[in-house]
């Protein structure tokens, strides 16, 4: 029987589910004789396992594989149609406030072909009024939920301030330390280059004192000889 050719067709259904009972009973048969009941008052006997046939391992996953790649198929066809449903649900929500207008005084909808401009009118201030009155209670709403939170993240919130604070006092001590690191750096570079001019102007001070220490002490010498 080719099921997948003949779906809706009653006869094949039919067909199927004898052939699901008759299996059944088969099972059922040989359960009772492979593993009768204790005590049981009726017994079968072999011979009612005549329509039974042994499964061999092989053809249990050929079966387990038609089963799966069936199921699969079943699957794919059941997304591939919720797909389709949602998109025609989608559709027609958003075609009817397009086909249909809803008037206050009548208090039912009508078809936006054939109604006035006066319902037209009235249409769009009840939808406006509606609007409204949503923006309304969704913005309180917010409110409360922002109070709410406010309340729960009140400690979190000073935390954050103060080591806010904390990290802007950081940043700008880091700061004043390179300004100071790069002035260091720039006097170090000036005095490495003064070194050797000072030592220059150094050693001419030394040598002059020495030379008139040496002047010095020969009129020294001299005036003593001269008072001896």
């Amino acid at each position: 029987y080719q099921f997948d050719d003949a779906r809706g067709d009653d006869k094949y259904m039919i067909r199927a589910e004898e052939m699901v009972q008759a299996e059944v009973l088969t099972v059922q048969c040989y359960d009772a004789v492979e593993f009768p009941v204790p005590n049981a008052k009726q017994k079968l006997g072999r011979s009612a396992l005549r329509e039974y046939v042994e499964v061999s391992d092989q053809h249990m996953v050929e079966a387990r594989g038609l089963v799966e790649e069936q199921a699969d198929l079943d699957r794919a066809a059941g997304l591939s149609l919720l797909t389709d449903l949602e998109e025609s649900v989608a559709s027609v929500t958003e075609q009817l406030p397009r086909q249909f207008l809803f008037v206050p005084s009548a208090r039912s909808f009508v078809d936006a072909s054939t109604a006035s401009d006066r319902q037209k009118l009235a249409s769009l201030r009840f939808e406006f009024g509606y609007l409204c009155d949503s923006l309304t209670k969704y913005g309180k709403k917010a409110q409360r939920l922002e109070k709410k939170v406010g309340v729960l993240t009140k400690g979190l919130a000073g935390h954050n301030e103060r080591y806010c604070r904390e990290m802007v006092d950081l940043h700008d001590d880091v700061r004043a330390r390179r300004e100071q690191e790069a002035c260091f750096r720039m006097l170090e570079g000036h005095e490495v280059k003064a070194v050797p001019q000072r030592l220059g102007s150094l050693s001419s001070e030394v040598a002059e004192l020495a030379e008139r220490e040496a002047r010095l002490q020969e009129r020294f010498a001299e005036l003593q000889a001269s008072l001896q």
